[in-house]
C-alpha cells in the first residue's frame, strides 16, 4: 500500500463526514447538534396530547419538563444533506415522585410507548 493515498471507499466515507460536518454546527462541547427547531417541538407536544394515556398522565399532575427529538440526517443519491426529526421522546415528572418517558413516531404522528417510573420513599427513624 502506497502512503499518501486514500482507498477509494474511505474516500466516500470521509467526503459524507465533511458534508454532514458542514451542515450541523459545533456545540460548546464540541460534538455535533442540529439545530433546534420551534414548529418540530410544537408538532411533538401536540401529537403526544392527542394521546388519551397522555392526557390521563397530565390529569394526574404530570407536566412536560423535556422535549427531545431523535434527527436523522441523510445523504441522498444526488448528494443532498436532509436532516429531519423522525422520532422523539418527550419527558413528563410529576412532584419528585413519577417520571414518564413518552415515545413519539413524529412520521406516523402516533405515540408509541410509555415507560412511567414512580419512586416511593419509606422514611423510618
Amino acid at each position: 500500500m502506497k502512503t499518501g493515498l486514500i482507498p477509494v471507499k474511505f474516500r466516500k466515507i470521509i467526503f459524507v463526514l465533511t458534508a454532514v460536518s458542514l451542515y450541523l454546527p459545533a456545540s460548546s462541547a464540541g460534538d455535533y447538534k442540529p439545530q433546534k427547531y420551534k414548529n418540530t417541538e410544537q408538532t411533538i407536544t401536540d401529537i403526544a396530547e392527542s394521546d388519551t394515556d397522555v392526557q390521563n398522565l397530565i390529569s394526574e399532575g404530570y407536566i412536560v419538563t423535556s422535549v427531545r427529538p431523535v434527527i436523522k440526517t441523510t445523504i441522498d443519491a444526488e448528494g443532498n444533506v436532509v436532516t429531519k426529526a423522525t422520532n422523539a421522546v418527550l419527558i413528563l415528572q410529576k412532584d419528585t415522585t413519577g417520571h414518564a418517558s413518552v415515545m413519539i413516531d413524529i412520521e406516523e404522528a402516533k405515540v408509541t410507548q410509555i415507560v412511567i417510573l414512580t419512586k416511593t420513599v419509606i422514611e423510618k427513624p
